[in-house]
């Protein structure tokens, strides 16, 4: 039974500040943007209360196609035309810290996990893991010989690899395949506890070693297998997790039942800001979202109001992506290959 449940809003506006972004070059350090005007998908933003800390306009050749913070940095997986790679950027600059070339084997829908240490990437039939401090790499391992969907979750001192219709465990720190087994109804797993969905609308909570479940209940159907939606852990009792209807629940892993649920037309995933205790998210008319993570509750709308790419840009298809790290939202258009640091006021 849910304890709360929140619809969107899609009136709200707050009037303010005008942001004019800037570009350069892939990698290479960034002007204040104040200091360079530049044909930015982001022209205005209607919340005074943020400003711009930098931002990257991509080449041609690269494509900016997932994105996530680990370990104090910020990691992009760009791909495209032989330059497949990731690239990990100073979060108050946007400097280069380092890069990790990819294989053609390694690129693709490439999801990304990690512990404080260790920066783990799944795509097709390949899982593989670089140090997330300077981005070498640790270990290389192969899954199987079918493409298939890959996720990868790093759970203590293994990696759980969802390929497929098998759940793999990898040993974070050798690469080694320590088991693997057959999905069946499970959807993910946290610690002992599996959430299984024996059939739309029936969410169960299972321990591995148990004979009975903790808990067995209605729900939405959970969609855990976006790679850029993936479940996203808050302590060792609850779990966000995106849901059929486009929208996200926090969910009790004790009992099942929802502390919050957030519906709407969502276009990108959502960020969690541990630090600051926020949640971000995209509308489809590219409204940010921003809400209290204990609670849901709505507390900004900021309209982003943008200039349409060119034709041959608009022919590719959309990823948008938020990330966030105290206090600083970071927003990805791959679209126009952008990425743009704002901040939040304090």
């Amino acid at each position: 039974m849910q304890k709360g449940h929140l619809l969107l809003d899609p009136t709200t506006a707050i009037c303010g500040l005008i942001l004019v972004a800037f570009t350069c070059g892939l990698l290479a350090s960034c002007v204040p943007p104040a200091d360079r005007a530049s044909p930015s998908r982001i022209d205005y933003l209607d919340d005074a209360a943020l400003k711009v800390l930098w931002a990257i306009e991509f080449g041609s050749a690269e494509l900016p196609w997932n994105m996530e913070v680990f370990n104090g940095a910020l990691i992009v997986y760009v791909g495209g035309r032989g330059s497949e790679g990731l690239v990990a950027l100073e979060p108050n600059s946007g400097n280069r810290l380092w890069t990790a070339e990819l294989a053609f084997t390694e690129a693709g829908d490439v999801a990304l996990a990690a512990d404080a240490n260790t920066l783990v990437g799944a795509s097709g039939t390949v899982a593989y893991a670089v140090d997330s401090n300077g981005g070498v790499r640790r270990w290389t391992q192969q899954l199987g010989d079918g493409h298939v969907a890959s996720v990868p979750q790093v759970d203590g001192s293994i990696v759980r690899v969802y390929y497929g219709d098998e759940i793999i465990e990898i040993s974070v720190l050798d690469g080694l395949i320590l088991g693997r087994r057959a999905m069946l109804d499970s959807v993910w797993v946290v610690g002992e506890l599996e959430l299984q969905q024996p059939k739309p609308g029936r969410l169960v909570g299972i321990r591995q070693s148990a004979a009975s479940p903790d808990w067995d209940t209605s729900h939405v159907p959970l969609q855990v297998k976006s790679i850029w939606k993936l479940p996203q852990a808050i302590g060792i009792n609850d779990l966000v997790a995106a849901i059929q209807n486009n929208g996200f629940c926090r969910l009790n892993l004790a009992d099942g039942t929802d502390d919050w649920c957030l519906e709407g037309r969502f276009i990108s995933n959502l960020a969690m800001d541990r630090q600051r205790n926020n949640g971000y998210v995209l509308t489809n008319d590219f409204s940010m979202l921003s809400f209290d993570l204990d609670t849901g509750a709505i507390t900004t709308e900021t309209h982003i109001f943008r200039a349409m790419p060119d034709s041959s840009r608009a022919k590719e298809t959309h990823r948008y992506l938020v990330s966030a790290l105290d206090g600083n939202v970071y927003v990805m258009f791959s679209d126009s290959r952008e990425l743009v640091a704002l901040r939040l006021g304090e």
